[in-house]
């Protein structure tokens, strides 16, 4: 996948998170801690989001975002995508 614009990112995420672990409408700026998540859980919207986008991830850091808004802007400003 590559030059995914940033609506069609925010989307994609979006909906790979709700569909995962159940949220809808979740506020992109909640705190993963606030959500409950553990580190497993971290771990798996990684795989979740290398999933839905189709991309290898694990170069990002992923686990060092503290929200889905941090998320998208570290995959919004990666060259992989």
């Amino acid at each position: 996948m590559k030059s995914m614009n940033r609506e069609d990112l925010e989307g994609k995420v979006i909906a790979a998170y709700e569909k995962e672990f159940g949220a809808s409408a979740m506020a992109l700026d909640t705190d993963f801690a606030k959500l409950g998540f553990n580190s497993l859980q971290r771990v798996r919207l990684l795989f979740v989001l290398e999933e839905a986008l189709d991309v290898d991830l694990a170069d990002l850091n992923l686990h060092e975002c503290q929200t889905l808004r941090e998320v998208i802007d570290r995959l919004d400003r990666s060259t992989t995508l």
